[in-house]
């Protein structure tokens, strides 16, 4: 009983939409016919602003962490406390709230590995900053390939198996519920086209978006 309510909890939890209710709260409309569509941070950003975006990003993050530990709390073995890690970023990607139309989980898979390994996501940052110039800024294919190793990192540290199928089953979710933006990516980098950042994100860091002039 107690591993069907820390998953159920889990799910419920990670279905909190929080870039729907900023976009309510802060703006008084639906975040969902507006910029990207997307129920995420970044469009929350594009739409609203950085103070709107903020509270977002903490809300995302935040649940994945509760997740992970409501269900320590609840002392589960570790399978299930990996499957309400993999239920909370289910929840994110597709909350009951909004009819299952839900963000990409970047955040709320954040979350999770801050609360159960927070070194393997160190090395999980390191390497989308490095993919990040070298498959020249196109973002959303560089964050899913940098996760995809997640679990790998896991079995470095040495990680038990339930642990390391747990993580592989997360990073998939970010491979899945991101494929739109990552393949797109992947046809403009075989094309040779830049990324084309969001505008209020290009407005932070210009210099980073600036297309190369043509030698002379």
């Amino acid at each position: 009983m107690t591993q069907i309510i820390a998953v159920t909890y889990a799910y419920l939890l990670g279905s909190i939409p929080f870039a729907y209710i900023s976009g309510k709260l802060f703006g008084r409309l639906d975040i969902r016919k507006h910029g990207t569509k997307n129920v995420g941070t970044l469009n929350v950003l594009e739409v609203l602003g950085l103070g709107e975006a903020a509270f977002t990003l903490v809300g995302d993050v935040g649940k994945g962490m509760a997740a992970v530990f409501v269900a320590q709390f609840l002392g589960v073995n570790e399978a299930t406390l990996m499957l309400s890690a993999f239920a909370v970023v289910v929840g994110h990607n597709w909350p009951f709230w909004l009819k299952f139309h839900g963000g990409k989980g970047l955040a709320t898979t954040m979350g999770v590995a801050l609360a159960l390994a927070h070194l393997e996501l160190i090395l999980v940052g390191m390497m989308y900053g490095a993919l990040f110039f070298l498959l020249k800024r196109h973002s959303p294919l560089s964050n899913v390939i940098a996760f995809l190793f997640l679990p790998l990192f896991s079995w470095y540290f040495g990680r038990s198996f339930i642990f390391i199928l747990g993580f592989s089953a997360i990073a998939l979710l970010r491979v899945l519920a991101d494929f739109k933006s990552w393949y797109r990516d992947l046809l403009r980098l075989i094309a040779g086209r830049p990324h084309t950042p969001l505008r209020s994100l290009a407005s932070f860091t210009p210099s980073l978006w600036e297309k190369k002039k043509h030698k002379d």
